[in-house]
C-alpha cells in the first residue's frame, strides 16, 4: 500500500468525529446533523438578554441530543418562560431526537415545540409545568419514556404515537393529542383530567393497547379517556371511557366537553 493512502487511512482514522457537540452548558444549541452530548448536569436558571425564561439546549431539526444520564434542571415549575429542551424546526420528516437515560425538570416546558417530529427515548420529564409541549402541528414518537407529576398536562402534541409510556398524577391530562393516538403500554393514573383526552374538535383515530388508566379525572368529568373520533381499546383497564365532543359556548376558543355516551374498556 502506498504511503500516501496509508497516512490518509490514518488521518482519517485520529480525526475527530464529524458534528459531535460537548453540551456543558445551559443555552448551547445542537445544529442540524449534530450530536450534542450531555457532559454534565445542568441547572439553568437565567434569563435571556431579551427576557425570556430560561434555555437548556436547542436541539435544531435535524439534530440529536444524548442526555447520557444527567438532569438538565431549571428554576421551577412556575417559571412560565422556562424550556429545558427546546425542538426548532417544523419538518415532520425531520426530527428532533432526544435520548435518555435523563431528566428534565423545573421548567415551563420540559420539551417545547410548535410544530415538526420530535422523537424521544429513555428521558423523564417530571416536575415541570408541562411535560412535553408540541401543541401547534407538532408530532411526539416517544418509547420507554416519562410525562409524570408536571403541574398542568404530561404530554400535548397533534399525534402521539410510541410504547411503554407513563403519564401519571399530572395536574390537568396525562395525554392530550389533537387527532391522532397509536400507543401501546400506557400507564396513566391519578391525573386530575382524564388520561388522555383528545383536544381537537375534529374526528381523529385513537388506538390503545394493552395499557392501565385509572384513577383519573379526580378534578373534572371523572374519564379516563375522552376521545372525539374512532376509538379503539384492546387488552387495556381503565374505569371511565367515552366519545366525546366539544360544543362551542362563546367565542371561537370557548368550548364545553360533553360525553356523548360511554365506551367499555376491555374486550375491544
Amino acid at each position: 500500500m502506498r504511503a500516501a493512502t496509508v497516512a490518509a487511512i490514518a488521518s482519517l482514522a485520529l480525526a475527530p468525529l464529524a458534528g459531535a457537540v460537548e453540551i456543558t452548558e445551559c443555552g448551547q444549541v445542537v445544529g442540524a446533523g449534530d450530536v450534542g452530548e450531555l457532559r454534565r448536569n445542568l441547572s439553568c436558571t437565567a434569563r435571556s438578554l431579551l427576557g425570556f425564561g430560561p434555555r437548556g439546549v436547542r436541539v435544531v431539526k435535524g439534530g440529536t441530543l444524548n442526555l447520557n444520564g444527567f438532569t438538565v434542571r431549571g428554576p421551577g415549575s412556575g417559571d412560565a418562560g422556562g424550556v429545558g429542551i427546546e425542538c426548532a424546526g417544523g419538518d415532520r420528516a425531520v426530527p428532533c431526537t432526544v435520548n435518555g437515560p435523563g431528566e428534565v425538570t423545573g421548567f415551563w416546558g420540559g420539551v417545547n415545540c410548535g410544530a415538526g417530529l420530535v422523537v424521544a427515548r429513555d428521558v423523564a420529564f417530571r416536575g415541570n409545568t408541562n411535560g412535553i409541549m408540541i401543541a401547534l402541528a407538532g408530532v411526539l414518537e416517544a418509547t420507554h419514556v416519562v410525562a409524570s407529576n408536571n403541574v398542568a398536562d404530561g404530554i400535548v402534541a397533534v399525534r402521539v404515537h410510541g410504547s411503554d409510556l407513563e403519564a401519571s398524577r399530572n395536574g390537568r391530562h396525562g395525554v392530550a393529542p389533537a387527532s391522532r393516538l397509536d400507543v401501546t403500554r400506557l400507564r396513566a393514573t391519578g391525573n386530575g383530567g382524564a388520561g388522555v383526552l383528545q383536544l381537537g374538535t375534529a374526528r381523529g383515530r385513537a388506538r390503545l393497547l394493552d395499557s392501565t388508566l385509572t384513577g383519573n379525572g379526580l378534578s373534572g368529568e371523572g374519564l379516563d379517556i375522552g376521545w372525539v373520533g374512532r376509538l379503539r381499546i384492546r387488552g387495556t383497564t381503565c374505569g371511565k371511557a367515552a366519545k366525546i365532543r366539544w360544543r362551542r359556548i362563546g367565542p371561537a376558543d370557548d368550548y364545553r366537553l360533553e360525553v356523548v355516551r360511554r365506551v367499555a374498556c376491555r374486550g375491544r
